[in-house]
């Protein structure tokens, strides 16, 4: 049974989206949207397909192993990651060398499916696209 959501027009991208802050209003109501705009649906279909191919075994190592990774940079936003983002990604590349070969394996097989998968995706092209 799909979920039914409401679409709201808003000002920023990716994660910031989520911001309420940045829902656009029309007098005291949001502007709704009937549809998600294109990059969503590529980013949907690679992120259900990703999770089909990849073992949960395998997902929940790669998250663990990101998890300590971005840890390290006691950052608690990505605000705070790209205030220094030249420290923390000194700090990013330290703590990914410093796992074993095996987890570093994984976890660049991981990034790659996920990667294949998403130009295969931008290549088709949703089909009820503007």
């Amino acid at each position: 049974m799909k979920k039914a959501i409401r679409l709201y027009k808003v000002q920023k991208n990716g994660v910031m989206q989520h911001d309420l802050y940045t829902w656009q209003l029309q007098g005291k109501e949001f502007i709704h949207l009937d549809e998600v705009d294109n990059g969503s649906k590529i980013i949907d279909a690679t992120i259900k397909e990703w999770l089909e191919q990849v073992s949960p075994e395998q997902r929940g190592e790669f998250i663990n192993n990101a998890f300590e990774i971005f840890q390290a940079t006691d950052a608690d936003t990505l605000s705070q990651m790209k205030e220094k983002w030249v420290k923390n990604a000194r700090t990013l590349i330290s703590k990914y060398k410093s796992l074993d070969e095996q987890s570093r394996k994984m976890m660049i097989k991981t990034v790659e499916e996920l990667f294949v998968i998403a130009k295969n995706n931008v290549r088709k092209k949703p089909k009820n696209d503007k």
